[in-house]
């Protein structure tokens, strides 16, 4: 609070953000920038998670979480600096071609697509001829199930 400044009325002034701006760095080829200090408050943030790795998409960097006493705001800390932001969803389900990026010539990964295409209608994915029966029969056990559509977050083919 010391290093704060006050207006009138008392309310406290923040500076614009870029004079918060900290050197840029590569974070495993994402460029980030360290941010203790609240986005919205300015206070500084205490970390409430740390060296976190997006195992869902595989998103590239170690990540930390940070939380403000003061608002109650989380986020990431080292931030990625917006013109890096696209970098961390490569593999995100909106960003690939009909499933092309889960495709493989490995069974496990053609199981994975025969249950997607017979769970959620994405009937493009099926490896070949013969491979629906194995997507239904798949489907039926929950954890390969649960496996296979949470890639897609569990969204149905938009021809349904």
């Amino acid at each position: 609070m010391a290093d704060q400044a006050f207006d009138q009325t008392g309310a406290v002034n923040h500076p614009p953000l870029a004079q918060h701006a900290e050197e840029i760095f590569a974070n495993e080829g994402v460029r980030v920038q360290n941010r203790e200090a609240c986005l919205v408050c300015g206070q500084r943030g205490k970390p409430l998670y740390s060296g976190l790795r997006d195992r869902l998409f595989a998103a590239p960097g170690i990540w930390n979480h940070f939380r403000c006493e003061t608002c109650g705001l989380v986020w990431l800390n080292p931030m990625p600096i917006p013109e890096d932001i696209h970098k961390l969803y490569k593999s995100y389900y909106t960003h690939s071609n009909g499933g092309a990026v889960l495709r493989s010539t490995t069974w496990r990964p053609k199981l994975m697509d025969a249950i997607r295409a017979e769970s959620l209608g994405y009937e493009e994915l099926l490896p070949g001829r013969g491979w629906s029966w194995v997507g239904r029969a798949g489907s039926l056990i929950p954890l390969l199930r649960d496996n296979a559509l949470g890639s897609l977050l569990f969204l149905s083919a938009s021809n349904r």
